[in-house]
């Protein structure tokens, strides 16, 4: 059964998942209403257009950007280093206990390939798996965004199925004592 975004943001506060988690210089914090301009300049530059697929620039205002994603995710975290604005995460299409999607984008071309969406990664998967949130995580990757499938594959995430240009990659997060 599938819930609407609001009950599973709800859900969520029981499961005790954090709304702050942060490493040395990283921090991940809820998506907040000021962060729409970023969000909205970051997310129609060129290359983030060509990475997802789109060639034509998204005509929305700021406004408009940061609801639909607010809309669409379940949880969405704002990436920030040494206090700066780098890039999103969020999960979308949860099914609590089982799984859900995730996106991350590092919307900083100059701050891509320094380990940031690693990192970022490496802290919500922690707590998904310790709050026992979801056992698989999947993600769309663009068949022309050649890093991004790199990016997933290190990550461990696998193909599961190529849609058109779209292909469908998972991971588990069940810990396995083998």
């Amino acid at each position: 059964m599938m819930l609407s975004a609001n009950r599973l943001r709800e859900t969520l506060r029981w499961t005790k998942l954090p709304k702050y988690m942060k490493d040395d210089e990283l921090q991940l914090r809820p998506l907040r209403i000021s962060d729409m301009q970023f969000l909205k300049t970051g997310l129609t530059a060129e290359g983030m257009l060509n990475a997802g697929g789109l060639g034509k620039p998204l005509r929305l205002s700021s406004l408009m950007v940061w609801w639909l994603l607010k809309r669409a995710s379940v949880c969405c975290y704002c990436l920030l280093v040494r206090s700066r604005r780098i890039g999103l995460m969020s999960l979308q299409n949860l099914l609590l206990g089982k799984s859900a999607e995730l996106s991350l984008a590092i919307l900083d071309p100059g701050l891509r390939s320094c380990g940031y969406g690693t990192r970022a990664f490496c802290l919500l998967t922690d707590s998904l798996t310790k709050c026992s949130v979801v056992e698989e995580l999947w993600v769309q990757v663009h068949t022309a965004n050649g890093a991004a499938f790199r990016f997933w594959r290190k990550l461990g995430f696998v193909t599961v199925r190529k849609i058109d240009a779209v292909q469908m990659m998972s991971k588990s997060l069940v810990r396995r004592d083998d």
